[in-house]
């Protein structure tokens, strides 16, 4: 036997006994979606998020990843819902990187017919998750970043600020509009490569995957993917199996679609309109995704290795208590020299003064109209007014209600 046909049968002998022990053996197979979208992904995504955590505690699912398109709207709403329904949360995006510079705003020339178009598609997907802390604090700057600088008919980041805030961030090579598979399509495996040593470098060695999908009804997708394996074996990446999820259930599939023609400003008649209806985005069993990947069956475990590598903690319950009379004074009608005895505490009379000089500089219409009531003076109270405030960090002075000076 030759030494290739030694490594063949070690190979096909591993495949077999992992799938002996997935589909005989009652052990429950574990996976976890990396790549999942939710309403968020504004006019793409279906699924709201109780909808995706009800989906994923059905499947058995112990963690479950967010990576809505260029922003992090539902991040909070999904940590939250997540950690109550004993998910364990991965925060993350689906970043737009631009070709170029995030700061280009050009038009870009057609090779096939030398007239330009609009750099609203001069841009490519990839698929960011916290490690930490620090990787959150870092996603946080990139997706300000995209919206105020980046900001061209979608919100981008680029290599610059990449190489700036990648540290704490583990990044996957995206869908099928990745930049590495787009260059695997079009036969550019060269610069495909390229890339691919590019993001390695980025990132580093232990926290750069390759993507590879499902998609047997998209004929560009099997030429990524052989592609993408290619490459992934050539660099020594590990790979993951994503399954690029839009909307939790198979049969929510009709209802994207509507959502597609909306984005496009199209009828649902229209066929030449944008659709995912040829494929399935919904999320699927642990058991569902391992039978597709037969021969690359490290791409099911490596998502739960990334699984566990992850660990963010948002401190949203953090109040913070100054000597500052933040509501109160607002509604009194007193010379400041009084509102100290309207708190009962001493006052930084010139922190209010400049305060509300900001607010009526602002341009912004304001009205104060607070009340001081006993119902409102326990911490169970106060945090409902702390989850009105979008997170930011609380300021309220609890007063003594005997030194209330009425108002006039």
């Amino acid at each position: 036997m030759g030494k290739e046909e030694m490594w063949g049968c070690i190979y096909t002998r591993c495949t077999f006994v992992y799938l002996f022990d997935l589909y005989v053996c009652d052990y429950p197979m574990k996976f976890v979606h990396l790549h999942t979208h939710s309403h968020y992904s504004l006019l793409d995504g279906l699924a709201k998020i109780d909808d995706l955590i009800d989906r994923a505690k059905e499947l058995g699912m112990e963690a479950l990843a967010l990576t809505d398109h260029g922003n992090l709207y539902g991040a909070v709403e999904f940590y939250v819902k997540a950690k109550k329904a004993g998910i364990k949360p991965l925060l993350g995006l689906e970043a737009y990187v631009a070709k170029g510079s995030r700061l280009d705003r050009q038009l870009v020339k057609d090779e096939s017919t030398g007239t330009g178009k609009k750099a609203k598609e001069n841009y490519n997907h990839l698929t960011l998750i916290c490690e930490n802390e620090t990787g959150w604090k870092n996603l946080l700057k990139l997706s300000s970043s995209s919206h105020l600088e980046g900001f061209y008919y979608k919100p981008r980041i680029d290599r610059e600020i990449l190489n700036q805030w990648h540290e704490g961030l583990i990044a996957l090579s995206g869908c099928l509009g990745g930049e590495i598979a787009q260059f695997c399509v079009q036969g550019r495996m060269e610069e495909a490569e390229a890339t691919a040593r590019e993001y390695l470098s980025i990132f580093g060695k232990d926290n750069f995957f390759i993507e590879i999908w499902h998609l047997p009804h998209i004929p560009d997708a099997a030429i990524a993917v052989k592609g993408l394996k290619e490459i992934a074996k050539k660099l020594n990446i590990p790979m993951v199996a994503t399954k690029d999820i839009h909307y939790a259930r198979p049969e929510d599939a009709q209802y994207q679609d509507i959502l597609l023609a909306v984005q496009t400003g199209n009828t649902v008649n229209d066929a030449n309109r944008m659709s995912m209806m040829d494929e399935n985005y919904a999320m699927n069993s642990a058991e569902e995704m391992a039978s597709w990947f037969p021969d690359v069956p490290e791409v099911i475990e490596n998502t739960n290795k990334i699984a566990e590598r992850c660990n963010v903690t948002l401190e949203l319950d953090e109040f913070e208590a100054i000597h500052l009379v933040d509501y109160i004074a607002m509604d009194v009608k007193a010379p400041l020299e009084k509102y100290s005895m309207v708190a009962n505490v001493p006052v930084d009379c010139k922190k209010i003064e400049e305060s509300i000089n900001i607010i009526k500089n602002s341009g912004i219409r304001h009205e104060f109209r607070t009340t001081v009531l006993k119902s409102m003076l326990t911490d169970r109270d106060l945090a409902k007014i702390k989850n009105i405030s979008s997170g930011a960090k609380l300021k309220l002075q609890k007063c003594n209600e005997e030194f209330l000076i009425p108002v006039v």
